[in-house]
């Protein structure tokens, strides 16, 4: 499969991306040991009948640059951030798989632009802390609920919170 590729520069670092389709955006972000591609690539077709993708390769993976930099969750988060405001992207889906789950989940926890979140198979969730995954899956899987009672992600969880759960 072929998809259209691109490259963004942020922060002095070209981060390479695909894109594919129309609509709302969605944001894929991949886990360690994998790419823009290989994570996502029998899923970005499907996804782009109805919203537009952009699979990312975080910096040190993939065809995006290399630099020397502490390569953490939060620099991750702040990479995304600053490429969806480069892009101008509002009220999109984030999904991560493994440890972009940890990074779509923690930018979700700070971001009021994050509509969705989807998690598969994400890391991040202390073996400590397994007793709150139930309640946070249900409330992440249920946002009419939330809507309906007038909270939102933001409310439920915070940035202390998500340092006090992941790792």
């Amino acid at each position: 499969m072929k998809f259209k590729e691109k490259c963004l520069n942020i922060n002095d670092t070209n981060i390479h991306y695909l894109q594919e389709g129309g609509g709302e955006p969605v944001i894929l972000i991949h886990g360690g040991n994998s790419t823009a591609y290989s994570a996502w690539k029998h899923n970005i077709s499907s996804l782009s009948e109805n919203a537009k993708i952009f699979s990312i390769d975080l910096p040190g993976y993939g065809k995006s640059d290399k630099p020397k930099l502490n390569y953490t969750t939060e620099k991750f988060v702040e990479f995304i951030e600053e490429f969806t405001e480069k892009k101008d992207l509002r009220n999109y889906t984030l999904i991560g798989n493994s440890m972009g789950g940890a990074i779509a989940f923690t930018l979700a926890a700070k971001s009021e632009n994050v509509k969705k979140l989807v998690l598969v198979d994400s890391y991040g969730l202390n073996k400590r802390y397994r007793y709150i995954q139930k309640p946070v899956y249900l409330f992440l899987n249920i946002p009419y609920l939330i809507e309906g009672i007038g909270w939102n992600l933001q409310k439920l969880i915070d940035k202390h919170w998500v340092e006090w759960a992941f790792f």
